[in-house]
């Protein structure tokens, strides 16, 4: 297993610009970028990348952001 956390939101999801459609959202936490790499190079990440394109065949319809270290901006 690659990732340490993921969580998916089934919701509307308000968008401020852009595309306004946006019904599904999926949050992957890695350990790392070369986490990610590893991961998405996998035969499981490979199987993915592969059933992405059944079920959104244009690249348009997709959104993907690959955040490096984060830094939390706002704490209580």
């Amino acid at each position: 297993m690659f990732t340490y956390a993921h969580e998916v939101s089934h919701c509307h999801i308000a968008a401020v610009s852009g595309d306004k459609t946006t019904y599904l959202s999926s949050i992957l936490y890695f350990d790392s970028m070369a986490a990610i790499k590893d991961a998405f190079a996998s035969e499981g990440g490979q199987a993915c990348a592969r059933d992405r394109r059944i079920l959104a065949p244009n690249d348009e319809d997709v959104q993907m952001f690959l955040f490096g270290d984060v830094v939390e901006a706002f704490q209580g």
